[in-house]
């Protein structure tokens, strides 16, 4: 049975059992033949038992985990015995099912109420049950190996299975940590009779995972997903808890639209931002958080009007905002290729072109996904622009069209074809046959001789309604 968090992936403890029980079924599978002159069937059968015996008890253990789960009416989620991570499972009612032969994965899954009556000792009655299936299958097959008149050669069997059944069901007894996240049967039982109040909690964590997962699951399948619920989970005290629900959220807001991301924008960060949340999620939930920031910030330039110097600038908290949101991403992931470009579009917008190229010049481009290698180097074709260095700007533009159009990559085609016009001069040169006209007839309003400025920090009014697709910067 799998159970409790923490602990190393191997310990002495457990290695000392594993060699016990190595050692113990193929020591039998010689001595005990040996011991009854068995011969060569015999030695055949003990090795047979060896190889079919271990598969046979573990799902003997299981099952008699599984039976006391339902007297003691302890809801079963998940019943695993012989298979893997990979293996496929199906589902009866509430109860997922995954069987193999050969794996390593073998548990039972209960989803108990936190304050059910009685609930450490149904829970302790639950976990040693399996060991006792396995005692019990060991004492039958030796009071079976006594019968007379059974050959020597399955006499020899049945004490070899008996061996097997009796090192599995009292190795599960040992208190220890198989792995990360694991406990054993023996551990977990004295978890529950020492500490009943934290193995309540655990209890409590693992339902909220198990709902949070069920939203995963119908997000991943197209099926509608009850964001209320996700949002109270992600105020759960426990940080996984409240990391999972929000990296969901996350992702059905995305699937929905920017406007509904930036709605739960102010839950998302909160969550993203704690202590003790994971620092993968932490990356995973503001990037494309970021991302809607920036473009929430060019649809705010778009709709400003002209200052005295005939630009618009963005809004200095906004970009502060995102600033923050951004670095705190590229403080939990240096490498996160998305992350960094993001950051470095939000040091153009703060006048910082030089700082914004070292950032992209420093990612890393070679194993990175497509789109995002596209974003990088959008970006630094929009600072290339900025500090002046057109040419290195045209050339990085061209080697981005090769990959995936994106935003970062629509607006660096724009920022660039804006410095790349010849001067207002240039163009507004009058023809001859003006120049014959009267002298009052030369003048033109002031207002006809007002000049956009370059589009370097304009969003350009084709793109005031596009929303950025974070996942593809």
């Amino acid at each position: 049975m799998n159970s409790g968090t923490g602990g190393r992936a191997r310990s002495g403890v457990q290695m000392l059992v594993n060699w016990v029980m190595v050692l113990g079924t193929y020591g039998g599978a010689v001595a005990i033949p040996m011991r009854l002159h068995g011969g060569p069937v015999g030695y055949a059968l003990c090795v047979l038992v060896v190889v079919l015996g271990r598969p046979v008890h573990i799902l003997a253990h299981e099952v008699g985990h599984l039976t006391t789960a339902f007297l003691l009416r302890l809801p079963v989620t998940e019943f695993s015995a012989g298979g893997d991570q990979w293996t496929p499972g199906r589902t009866w009612g509430r109860v997922t099912v995954r069987l193999g032969l050969g794996g390593t994965v073998h548990r039972i899954r209960t989803a108990p109420m936190p304050d059910g009556r009685l609930l450490p000792i149904r829970m302790v009655a639950m976990i040693v049950s399996g060991p006792v299936a396995n005692l019990a299958l060991a004492a039958v097959a030796v009071l079976v190996s006594r019968r007379a008149g059974l050959p020597i050669a399955g006499r020899a069997a049945l004490l070899e299975g008996a061996v097997v059944g009796a090192l599995i069901g009292l190795g599960n007894l040992v208190p220890y940590r198989p792995g990360p996240g694991r406990l054993s049967d023996g551990a977990n039982a004295l978890h529950w009779i020492l500490r009943p109040g934290r193995s309540r909690g655990a209890v409590a964590k693992n339902r909220d995972i198990d709902r949070v997962r069920a939203h995963q699951q119908a997000y991943a399948a197209g099926r509608p997903v009850d964001r209320d619920e996700l949002r109270t989970l992600m105020e759960s005290a426990d940080p996984a808890v409240a990391g999972l629900a929000a990296l969901v959220l996350t992702g059905v807001d995305t699937r929905l639209g920017d406007a509904e991301l930036f709605a739960d924008a102010a839950r998302l960060r909160a969550v993203a931002l704690a202590p003790g949340t994971d620092r993968t999620v932490t990356v995973r939930i503001l990037s494309p958080l970021v991302w809607v920031l920036i473009g929430e910030i060019f649809r705010e330039v778009a709709g400003r009007p002209l200052d005295a110097e005939g630009k618009r600038e963005p809004d200095p908290a906004l970009v502060a905002d995102g600033v923050q949101l951004a670095e705190a991403g590229f403080a939990a992931d240096p490498g996160e290729v998305p992350m960094r470009s993001a950051l470095a579009l939000l040091r153009i917008l703060q006048d910082r072109p030089a700082a914004a190229r070292d950032l992209v010049l420093k990612a890393d481009l070679a194993d990175a996904q497509p789109a995002a290698r596209v974003g990088a180097l959008s970006v630094r074709a929009i600072a290339e622009c900025e500090l002046g260095d057109l040419a290195q700007a045209r050339r990085l533009v061209e080697a981005a069209a090769q990959g995936r159009d994106g935003y970062a990559f629509r607006l660096a085609t724009r920022v660039l074809a804006a410095q790349e016009q010849p001067p207002p001069a240039a163009k507004k040169q009058p023809p001859p046959a003006a120049k014959e006209q009267p002298p009052a007839a030369k003048e033109q309003p002031p207002a006809a001789k007002e000049q956009l400025p370059p589009a370097a920090k304009e969003q350009p009014p084709a793109a005031a309604h596009e929303s950025p697709v974070p996942a593809a910067e």
